[in-house]
């Protein structure tokens, strides 16, 4: 029975994940999936860059495995190739949960963006980003023991006792956004002080999609909202400083991550020109919802970067109980062509 009791809690709470709040797949590391928190940071790089986020979340017989790949291409119709006019984007996503895997989601999705330069060397800019995606959900009912199939020989493995339900749903969504982007390094003959900001607000679900298992159900994902800030600062000739916040909210959930991370150069280089290193060493963390501390190392060159991070659990009722953990592992490529310039980009990439 304690088997039956553990599939019928965990498909109550994969049911309850989709009719809820907590709807949205969230990355500790959401640096490393910019384009999964706001279509149009598909803007913001002057190279192609490859992505790829696994993360895996541990609660006893609940488990999460999730992995990302995105893709973002710029675009450039005009003469100049350090001032992309826009960009385009892939990301793909699936999310297996429970203990066989008995519940999966399958996301792809399309971003596109255009940036609107707001001076004339090209420091300062905004991006607007449009984004379409198909998201899969799927429930192996096969995989889960209900009390009415047990025998005195165990589990028949017959007569679910589930009518009229859906074991496969899709559905289209919608997402938009805005970014902000200031980076006083692309003009070396400026006087002003060598920082990289950038704040984005994007839309999810739009269009609401609904996800109904049940033909008397009505399960939608809200409007969901979410808000980004950081920056990169100079603290000496090898040290950088880039603090950012992620907020997001569905109607009554909310949920937040703030922390900061420094990079070490171990290449030298000045504030006003900096060169990008053949090796950089990354450490950070963050406080996430009250209920965790993440923490991030890793390291990075022109082209590549590679970073591990681990959730600490810090919730009272949750302190005690086994796999109680999450761990994220991210890779990410760009490519440069012959004549492409060597000045590095924002502090997302």
């Amino acid at each position: 029975m304690k088997g039956g009791r553990n599939h019928i809690a965990l498909l109550g709470l994969l049911f309850f994940a989709i009719s809820g709040f907590a709807q949205e797949i969230r990355f500790s590391q959401y640096q490393a999936a910019p384009a999964y928190i706001n279509p149009a940071s598909v803007g913001a790089t002057p190279h192609p860059v490859l992505r790829i986020t696994s993360r895996i979340q541990q609660f006893g017989v609940v488990s999460f495995l999730t992995g990302h790949a995105s893709l973002s291409l710029p675009v450039f119709l005009t003469n100049s190739r350090e001032l992309p006019t826009g960009g385009f984007g892939l990301n793909v996503l699936q999310d297996v949960a429970g203990e066989n895997g008995e519940f999966r989601t399958t996301i792809a999705q399309l971003s596109a963006a255009y940036n609107i330069y707001l001076n004339r060397q090209g420091t300062q800019w905004l991006s607007l980003g449009l984004q379409a995606g198909y998201r899969q959900i799927r429930v192996d009912y096969s995989q889960l023991h209900w009390p009415s199939q047990l025998r005195y020989n165990g589990f028949t493995g017959t007569g679910l006792p589930i009518e009229n339900a859906e074991n496969q749903l899709a559905a289209l969504s919608i997402n938009s956004g805005l970014f902000w982007m200031y980076d006083a390094t692309r003009n070396p003959l400026s006087e002003a002080p060598p920082v990289r900001l950038y704040a984005g607000f994007s839309l999810q679900n739009i269009n609401e999609p609904t996800y109904n298992f049940f033909s008397a159900s009505q399960n939608a994902l809200n409007l969901g909202y979410s808000a980004l800030v950081g920056g990169e600062f100079w603290i000496n000739n090898r040290l950088t400083l880039a603090p950012d916040m992620l907020t997001l909210w569905y109607e009554q959930w909310f949920a937040y991550q703030v922390g900061t991370s420094v990079t070490y150069h171990t290449q030298y280089s000045t504030p006003s020109n900096p060169v990008p290193s053949a090796i950089r060493l990354i450490a950070g963390t963050w406080y996430r919802d009250e209920s965790s501390l993440v923490f991030l190392l890793g390291m990075g060159g022109r082209k590549w970067k590679a970073a591990i991070s681990y959730d600490a659990n810090l919730a009272t009722a949750r302190r005690g109980i086994s796999n109680q953990y999450a761990l994220e592992l991210s890779l990410q490529y760009q490519w440069f062509s012959n004549n492409a310039p060597k000045s590095q980009s924002t502090p997302l990439y």
